[in-house]
């Protein structure tokens, strides 16, 4: 199975990539994340202590290192682009492949990361392929397995975005394994790829189980916010679907100079709409404007009959009201943890789907197989194919609770999740510290609360909160806030 390579992820006792030195998630001594010792960031500073060089490179030092790396170009000097390659090899001496391919999409210092991976795949030996043109992020892991399957070998595929981070930021996002799945329409020879003939085989991949075109008995909407989205799905929509309209399909360097983050609200002329990401791997659901959460959608579903998963991995960030809701509507919802891979890793040994309330999704089943790489492309696929006759009516006044949800951005220091964790335990006694990087989640009858340090922003952390009034939502982030002061937070 293709599977992403997150930085950290990996086996082993925890190290610091700077001093080297064994513990817990923390080296308080050097403010840095330990890591696995058969992780890429650990590998990496493997790699540049046998070279000589400072274990402390670039990438360690001044990169955003989460579920990906992330970085701006413009600022990072020619050590960078030395650092890169040796974060591709410390991967590829990990996994091991037998052919590597890289993709990307239109973000600035694109192809300086290209670059950097030719100068280190011709160096490698290793079979390669670099794909030019802009492709979204779900196309990287289809390609790999693809080429997995049709090779029969193992792949190494990086894609190089920055997702819905500010139009001045790069990364990269890594997937590797072997695919035996035989659910792919066509075989692809990597020697004759193109941007455009990927786009067109992903196509047929995600529309294979239509059994028609999809005629919606009310118009959609679809903002692709300048990303890299819009290609690939305007392809898809104009081929098998009817009745829709386009914004922002065109994909620029820098976004329409606007951040690609779907917004609270929308302007859209239609009653139902879906905004994608910078990279879609997110497109949520807009429903009179406003945008809704993944599992209301999934309740609003359940309820009505008309889409009910037997099992379902939800994220942290979902209510125990809603996760009441959707267990009474016969779906065994579990709850999980914060972000795409952990998410991936335990919706694979769970064996269902999973989403996070953010819309990423995955553990999505075709032709009678289940994977787990986030694949929003072919989720909303089947949502246009389950509403394509139905009464719109009817999802907008499903039956299902009402949970107010509120969110504040902080700013935050070094092992700011570890602090949360103590305070909380003194102040509330039963809570659940989620993963050891991942925060806290407290509940009560009222809703919860999610604290947590992003993975994906440098210096950031977030409050989530829901309740079953406004007043009970604003009461819960106002004692969440009052924990994070105490471990340190300052307001943005």
């Amino acid at each position: 199975m293709i599977r992403e390579v997150p930085p950290f992820g990996g086996t082993g006792q925890l190290v610091c990539p700077v001093c080297g030195e064994p513990g817990d998630i923390a080296c308080r001594k050097c403010e840095k994340r330990r890591a696995p010792e058969n992780s890429p960031i650990a590998k990496l500073a493997e790699i540049r202590n046998k070279k000589g060089l400072d274990p402390a490179g670039p990438i360690v030092s001044s990169a955003m290192i989460g579920y990906d790396i992330r970085f701006i170009p413009a600022k990072l000097g020619k050590d960078f682009d030395t650092d890169l390659a040796l974060y591709f090899q410390s991967i590829q001496e990990l996994t091991k492949p037998d052919l590597m391919i890289f993709t990307g999409d239109q973000r600035q210092g694109r192809d300086r990361i290209q670059l950097a991976f030719k100068q280190f795949a011709q160096a490698s030996g290793i079979e390669s392929f670099a794909i030019d043109g802009t492709l979204s992020a779900t196309v990287a892991p289809f390609l790999s397995a693809c080429l997995s399957w049709s090779e029969k070998k193992t792949v190494l595929g990086f894609h190089s975005t920055a997702s819905h981070d500010p139009i001045e930021y790069n990364g990269i996002k890594t997937f590797s394994g072997r695919c035996k799945h035989d659910f792919f329409p066509a075989k692809l020879n990597p020697a004759e790829l193109d941007a455009s003939l990927v786009m067109d085989s992903y196509i047929d991949w995600i529309s294979q189980e239509l059994t028609g075109r999809i005629e919606l008995s009310e118009k959609v909407s679809f903002d692709f916010m300048n990303g890299a989205g819009g290609p690939v799905f305007k392809r898809f929509l104009t081929k098998h679907a009817a009745n829709f309209e386009l914004r922002n399909e065109l994909p620029l360097t820098g976004f329409g100079g606007k951040q690609p983050v779907p917004p609270a609200e929308q302007t859209f002329k239609t009653a139902w709409g879906f905004c994608a990401d910078g990279d879609f791997d997110r497109g949520p659901l807009y429903l009179n404007n406003i945008r809704i959460d993944f599992s209301d959608f999934l309740a609003r579903l359940a309820v009505l009959g008309w889409f009910k998963p037997k099992k379902l991995l939800t994220d942290q960030r979902v209510s125990p009201i809603m996760i009441d809701f959707l267990k009474a509507q016969g779906i065994d919802a579990i709850i999980g943890s914060v972000g795409r891979t952990y998410q991936e890793n335990l919706a694979e040994k769970a064996k269902c789907m999973w989403i996070e309330e953010n819309w990423h999704t995955g553990g999505l089943e075709l032709k009678g197989q289940r994977f787990f790489w986030m694949e929003t492309p072919l989720a909303i696929v089947s949502w246009l194919s389950i509403l394509s006759d139905k009464p719109l009516t009817q999802l907008i006044d499903a039956p299902v609770p009402k949970i107010y949800r509120l969110i504040k951005t902080l700013d935050v220091g070094f092992g700011f999740n570890e602090k949360i964790a103590e305070l909380a335990g003194k102040r509330f006694g039963n809570v659940q510290e989620i993963m050891p990087d991942c925060g806290t989640r407290i509940e009560m009858a009222s809703g919860h609360i999610v604290i947590r340090q992003s993975n994906t922003e440098l210096g950031k952390a977030r409050v989530n909160v829901s309740g079953v009034s406004k007043q009970e939502a604003a009461h819960n982030l106002k004692t969440g806030l009052e924990l994070a002061k105490l471990a340190g937070a300052r307001p943005v």
